[in-house]
């Protein structure tokens, strides 16, 4: 686990999450949201933070290069297809040792499924444009995938 975490820049002796963000259709910029998630988790754990991992969508990743935040990582900043075995290797890893994932609305919450993660969303109406008109969100809400909050702060 301490190899995952020092890949990605992390500190080794803390936990981490993971914001997976969403294709530039679904969610066009999630700067401001994951601003808000770090806030949150530093006043929730303010002793022991987990690092936020931010995995940008690979058609999305240009707004993360240069992205600097106390506490927040982003990897791998380029963004990620995972198309070859080396590659879905590491995002399995990257996936199966956090704590939880989060995001809005991604596909990437199947693969955290399967590497049996929890899975948190926020269902609030300001983003009820990239979540409520998508059916693969509805079936992972419906399947009882997702854990939700009401916002970003509980």
């Amino acid at each position: 686990m301490g190899a995952v975490r020092a890949r990605m820049g992390c500190p080794v002796d803390r936990p981490y999450v993971i914001f997976l963000c969403s294709s530039r259709t679904i969610m066009p910029d999630e700067v401001e949201l994951v601003n808000r998630v770090a806030a949150a988790l530093a006043v929730r754990s303010p002793h022991n933070t987990p690092t936020l991992v931010v995995r940008p969508h690979p058609t999305n990743a240009g707004l993360w290069q240069s992205y600097e935040r106390e506490g927040v990582v982003v990897y791998p900043k380029e963004g990620d297809q995972a198309d070859t075995p080396a590659a879905w290797q590491s995002y399995f890893d990257q996936l199966a040792h956090a704590a939880c994932v989060i995001g809005l609305n991604t596909t990437a919450f199947l693969e955290a499924v399967v590497a049996d993660r929890p899975c948190l969303t926020i269902v609030a109406e300001e983003f009820f444009r990239a979540q409520g008109r998508t059916g693969h969100f509805r079936h992972l809400l419906k399947g009882g995938f997702l854990d939700v909050s009401a916002d970003v702060e509980g």
